[in-house]
């Protein structure tokens, strides 16, 4: 799905057509195997006009949503530290080539070997930060990435977080 870049609303309907598609295909072969179990669309926060009308038409269409604010390079930066206060994404993007050797835009995961723990319990405690103090879900900085990687490694619960 890579090649759906740019506009997340037209990546969630492009990911909605297709679940949709696979769900005709299994009713046709009577394999329900072929439908899918979840669907995800990872996307930045950046500078995205249409974004509310995105969420409302996934949570409308079943599409999971995992939302970086201000952009995905906060998953990578949880991975070493914390952080709570607004960020911007130069400035993510500082942080992690300064943790990790040959950062530019592209990610040598090798790198991040072992600390997914940490990044979970980073981001997860981002989301109660913003609870506990009434700001709004997806604030900068916060992320929903922690969410897709739980559901990826067995669900809510996962030992990786608590």
């Amino acid at each position: 799905m890579a090649k759906e870049r740019g506009d997340p609303l037209r990546l969630v309907r492009e990911a909605s057509r297709r679940r949709d598609e696979a769900a005709r295909i299994a009713t046709r072969d009577g394999d329900v195997n072929l439908r899918y179990d979840s669907v995800w669309c990872v996307c930045d926060v950046d500078e995205h006009a249409r974004l509310a009308e995105t969420v409302r038409f996934a949570a409308r269409s079943h599409i999971n949503m995992a939302i970086s604010n201000p952009c995905f390079e906060l998953w990578p930066a949880l991975h070493f530290d914390g952080c709570r206060k607004h960020v911007t994404a130069a400035r993510l993007k500082t942080i992690l080539r300064g943790k990790m050797k040959g950062y530019e835009k592209s990610l040598d995961c090798t790198q991040l070997n072992g600390l997914r723990g940490t990044a979970l319990r980073n981001a997860a405690a981002l989301d109660d930060w913003h609870a506990r103090n009434g700001s709004a879900p997806g604030s900068n900085p916060s992320t929903g990435v922690w969410r897709l990687v739980e559901r990826l490694e067995g669900g809510a619960g996962s030992p990786a977080v608590r």
